[in-house]
């Protein structure tokens, strides 16, 4: 169930994280249908396939000094792309964590 706050924006959605995989990977079907300008649909179509990739490299159980590099270097693309989409006001604490390379620390440790 979605909940809506008194503005009439969506809060807090939970799903079981297959649940949001499984419509990450299919983002781009509504990002193609809802957002009309050709420039901000290209964006979102690429910080959504960044966010992608990120989000299953993390989700490796071994990395190596070349796998974390290879993480932080798509991360920043992301992180990049996020903040052209969205300006400081987009970046939330673990959009911080992942453009401010604190999650590639962790991966060395």
């Amino acid at each position: 169930r979605v909940k809506v706050n008194e503005k009439g924006e969506v809060v807090n959605i939970n799903l079981p994280n297959a649940r949001v995989r499984e419509i990450l990977n299919k983002f781009n079907i509504l990002v193609q249908d809802s957002i009309t300008s050709s420039n901000k649909k290209d964006l979102w179509t690429k910080v959504t396939e960044y966010w992608r990739q990120t989000i299953e490299m993390v989700r490796s159980k071994k990395f190596n000094d070349e796998d974390i590099s290879s993480f932080q270097d798509v991360a920043d693309t992301f992180f990049i792309s996020w903040v052209k989409l969205h300006g400081e006001e987009g970046i939330t604490n673990y959009i911080h964590m992942v453009g401010a390379g604190h999650i590639a620390l962790y991966l060395k440790i």
